[in-house]
């Protein structure tokens, strides 16, 4: 009997714990909200009006960061274009001097200065291989790829014939290295040269349209 009723009071008096501590955390809530409740309707207002703003501000910072970010990513791949036409454009101009020592080797019958040409020309051909393959490295679209394995090709065999060419006119046979740069090193050049000028087109375009495209999204 004595363990049935120090039962049911012990159980009673946890019932009314529970429900004062329940009341108890209710007023700290309330009282933590009570500094709202105080606010006037106009305090309230600018309150609100604040946290959107700042709110604002953050989303809008956060957007033009993302933005800003990509619109430099664009700077850094247009300026990347534009050093791939670069590179092609030294090498037209690699081409050209080329033929230029070629020309006068086989206009002079001067030692000396036929070793002092052929050292440019070897000179030309060693910085055209290094442009061409820095501009490999770069991104390329399938079609630019086959032009470089174009142009790869054909230079092979101008420079078979231009060593013909380079070693006919160290001997002073000018005569005869004019007539072979002609019927077959010059043909070779030109054709090179102008998917040469059609990669660089291609290039130029690409960067164009990447730099508009980037003043438009920014």
């Amino acid at each position: 009997f004595f363990f049935f009723l120090f039962r049911k009071v012990f159980c009673k008096e946890r019932r009314i714990i529970r429900k004062y501590n329940k009341c108890k955390n209710h007023r700290k809530r309330v009282m933590n909200m009570g500094w709202l409740n105080n606010l006037k309707v106009a305090q309230r207002l600018v309150l609100l009006i604040l946290v959107f703003v700042v709110a604002l501000v953050g989303v809008g910072g956060t957007g033009y960061f993302y933005l800003k970010k990509t619109s430099d990513a664009m700077d850094a791949m247009y300026r990347e274009k534009m050093h791939a036409v670069e590179l092609i454009l030294e090498n037209r101009i690699h081409m050209r001097r080329i033929e230029m020592s070629i020309f006068a080797l086989m206009l002079t019958t001067d030692n000396n200065e036929n070793q002092k040409l052929l050292t440019m020309v070897r000179e030309r051909d060693a910085a055209f291989d290094k442009n061409l393959a820095d501009f490999e490295k770069m991104p390329l679209t399938s079609q630019q790829k086959a032009e470089v394995e174009s142009i790869r090709a054909t230079l092979q065999s101008y420079r078979q014939v231009n060593k013909q060419v380079l070693a006919l006119a160290g001997q002073n046979k000018n005569a005869e290295a004019y007539q072979l740069f002609k019927s077959q090193a010059e043909p070779l050049g030109l054709s090179f040269n102008q998917v040469l000028v059609q990669l660089s087109e291609d290039v130029k375009k690409e960067a164009t349209a990447m730099n508009e495209q980037g003043k438009k999204d920014f």
